[in-house]
């Protein structure tokens, strides 16, 4: 009520019944809720219509809208979203609008150079990547305050870890190369990265480990040299904040689950098949991070009025597995 006052609103009661009104604007407080000590005024809202639980696939025989696209792509801009319609086989159809959670969220978003002209890149994937830790204010409900990201040079593909502490750095990173060399048989030669303790701990482990890795480090107040990542992080935080404010989650959601909510948003930027990016696959489906869905219950035994489903929301798919990550 504070608020309404503050913004304008003006405040009346009719009975039991409290009302606020601003031009041709009216609502009415007429659910009576009795309390031990008297009772409250509410009132009953219904769900929006757009807030519909999630498809289950996205069919790539009939057409699907431009925006509502944009949005399980996690806020790629209008020409990315259109290129990897058409690699994928997927019929858009209608206007481009302007995105307002992408408005609020890509306001005020500093540019930051790439540093390394096209001509200079490595021309072999996995031969150099760029590394760089982000730090976030609040811990998500997983624990995780950092974002690890590196980048390969040459074909732009990202790699991201969410950790609890900087010390988890070597360890993910080690691990990392190894399974690269293992799977795809890349040698990485060059990690390009800031002058951080925790970079200078994965050098030392790196040369204990036989890797022959050159480590490049950045000077102070220098990102250019490392813009590749730079941008990345960039890129991918104005579309974390496009998701989030998407979703419209609360404010504890939104500090929350945004480790899942960059999760998701680094997985789908490796989609992205503009320029001569090539992802290493493609999308059987897609969902909308934070939509509303029903996940069927597993009890063995049911009573007969019990509900078959529970309501969640959709966080992105599971890493190393078929399934999906969802909120109870």
């Amino acid at each position: 009520m504070t608020y309404s006052i503050d913004k304008g609103f003006e405040l009346g009661n009719q009975g039991k019944n409290i009302k606020i009104r601003k031009g041709d604007f009216k609502l009415k407080f007429d659910r009576i809720i009795n309390t031990k000590s008297g009772y409250v005024c509410g009132v009953i809202t219904k769900r929006k219509k757009n807030c519909a639980v999630a498809n289950s696939t996205l069919e790539k025989s009939s057409s699907v809208d431009v925006n509502y696209f944009h949005e399980l792509l996690g806020h790629f801009g209008e020409e990315q979203t259109r290129v990897i319609a058409i690699y994928y086989g997927v019929k858009l159809s209608g206007k481009f609008n302007s995105c307002s959670d992408c408005a609020k969220a890509k306001a005020k978003q500093a540019n930051v150079p790439k540093g390394i002209p096209d001509e200079k890149r490595s021309k072999l994937p996995g031969e150099r990547f760029f590394l760089l830790i982000s730090s976030i204010k609040t811990r998500s409900f997983g624990g995780s305050k950092f974002w690890l990201l590196l980048v390969d040079d040459a074909n732009g593909f990202k790699f991201s870890y969410f950790l609890k502490r900087k010390s988890e750095t070597a360890g993910k990173v080690i691990a990392l190369i190894k399974h690269l060399k293992a799977t795809l048989n890349y040698q990485i030669k060059y990690i390009c990265c800031d002058n951080a303790g925790e970079n200078r701990t994965l050098e030392e482990k790196s040369k204990n480990e036989g890797l022959g890795i050159i480590y490049e480090y950045t000077a102070p107040n220098t990102p250019q040299p490392n813009g590749r990542v730079e941008r990345a992080f960039a890129t991918l935080y104005g579309r974390v904040r496009s998701m989030l404010n998407s979703a419209c989650l609360n404010k504890e959601f939104r500090q929350g689950l945004w480790a899942e909510c960059a999760t998701t948003a680094y997985v789908l930027d490796n989609l992205d098949c503009s320029g001569n990016k090539k992802p290493h696959k493609a999308f059987k489906y897609l969902r909308k991070f934070g939509k509303i869905g029903i996940v069927t219950k597993k009890d063995k035994i049911k009573g007969k009025l019990t509900n078959r489903g529970e309501e969640c929301i959709y966080l992105g798919h599971a890493k190393n597995h078929s399934g999906e990550v969802v909120l109870f």
